[in-house]
């Protein structure tokens, strides 16, 4: 049986990641939109309307029918800026960062991490990369892997940049090769990633309403996505999923077909817990949830407390791999 994992931004949340909301504000506060009045009306008209990815989709919308792409870029560069700021969190945290109060000298989360066959993610910062792909990776016991693997992806290594003393974790390209060398643990980034350039050095990421087209549009993705299709739908896959508020519909499409015909069995870790999945979850009157058949299992306690000190908690999710 293969285990994958897909994580979401209440993953990146329990180490200082901002949800959408939050990047919302921060948008608020930014240079490029304090100076452009209608950039920041339309952010405000958008706010419970999809939010800045909202404001994202229409201004690439209309700079594809206009070719003016000043105020996009604006507010790409205001986002460009977030993720700089989020990284900057990680950067400076301390070596325990990854792992949680009552947890430090051991690596329970490195540990977790470790028992997966593949790790998806729909986030684009660089949490994994700073503080679980890293040095120790693959010392990780028991050594299943002996390191990381994005597929067609290569690094960019700058050998001018200045020694500063700390990991640096370069910028990506596209690449030719799209293997998964033997030891390797994949790691996909469904909707790219804030270090990932393309042959014109603009981000490789999809934000905004029309993620779907843009994966389709981009190679690497697209063929992210269906290395994703193909491995929930192996029939004899579990996922869990960690952080995900099930707001993207093609992936929720992707897992309830798997879900429904190939007997895809999820667990789920959020706050809300199983609610989460409820696609009308926020109605008086919901229904039955969709993904009922599927759900094996469910944690609403923060990881902070499921790798900390609470045992009985990380038993039960820990159930997922018997």
């Amino acid at each position: 049986m293969a285990h994958y994992v897909l994580l979401g931004a209440g993953f990146s949340r329990n180490w200082g990641g901002w949800l959408t909301d939050e990047v919302f504000e921060y948008l608020l506060g930014c240079p490029e939109v304090l100076a452009d009045g209608d950039l920041q009306r339309r952010l405000w008209r958008v706010k419970d309307r999809g939010g800045f990815e909202a404001a994202l989709e229409e201004l690439q919308a209309e700079a594809a029918r206009s070719g003016d792409r000043t105020t996009l870029e604006k507010l790409e560069r205001a986002i460009q800026a977030m993720f700089a700021a989020m990284d900057g969190g990680f950067r400076n945290g301390r070596g325990t960062i990854f792992e949680f109060e009552f947890a430090r000298g051991t690596s329970l989360v490195k540990d977790f991490l470790h028992r997966f066959d593949a790790i998806f993610t729909l986030n684009q910062d660089l949490l994994l990369e700073r503080h679980y792909f890293n040095e120790g990776h693959g010392l990780v016991a028991p050594q299943r892997w002996s390191g990381y693997t994005i597929p067609g992806m290569r690094p960019i290594v700058d050998n001018n940049a200045p020694f500063t003393g700390e990991r640096v974790v370069p910028a990506y390209a596209p690449d030719t090769e799209f293997q998964l060398p033997a030891r390797m643990q994949p790691f996909y980034k469904l909707h790219g990633s804030s270090n990932w350039r393309d042959a014109h050095g603009r981000l490789i990421i999809a934000l905004g309403g029309n993620k779907a087209g843009t994966i389709q549009a981009n190679s690497v993705l697209n063929q992210y996505a269906e290395r994703f299709k193909a491995a929930l739908s192996s029939g004899d896959a579990r996922l869990m999923i960690i952080g995900y508020g099930f707001q993207d519909s093609h992936i929720n499409t992707i897992l309830l077909d798997a879900a429904t015909r190939q007997s895809l069995k999820l667990f789920v870790i959020d706050l809300l817990g199983v609610d989460i999945s409820h696609p009308n979850r926020k109605a008086p009157l919901r229904g039955p949830n969709p993904f009922a058949d599927g759900i094996i299992g469910v944690s609403r306690r923060p990881l902070s407390a499921s790798f900390g000190e609470d045992r009985v908690e990380r038993e039960k999710i820990l159930r997922f791999f018997a």
